[in-house]
């Protein structure tokens, strides 16, 4: 028997994020499987953060949501989400590579 593994937090905020969007524009599962051509099963591991949106997916779901991309990674540290300040990208320090001739 396959042992099953946690999401990824990011996975499972973004696909909440999905059903989120989802539900609001009151689309069952099969309408947004349907326009997108996704089928409903994998359609539902992106939901439940099992397995990880590629960027071709998304951008349909963005089309047939009316969202854009950055919809998906709203965030804040009490778990709301809709419209707030952006969040600060920690930064990380440059690497600088000397080329050798």
């Amino acid at each position: 028997m396959p042992r099953m593994h946690d999401a990824n937090p990011v996975d499972a905020f973004v696909g909440a994020r999905l059903r989120q969007r989802r539900m609001q524009k009151g689309l069952p599962l099969s309408a947004l499987s349907c326009r997108t051509g996704v089928s409903s099963a994998r359609l539902l591991r992106f939901e439940d953060g099992q397995e990880r949106i590629p960027p071709d997916i998304m951008i349909k779901f963005c089309s047939v949501l009316e969202i854009a991309p950055a919809y998906f990674f709203e965030w804040s540290p009490n778990g709301e989400t809709g419209r707030r300040r952006p969040v600060e990208i920690a930064r990380v320090p440059s690497c600088r590579f000397r080329r050798r001739l």
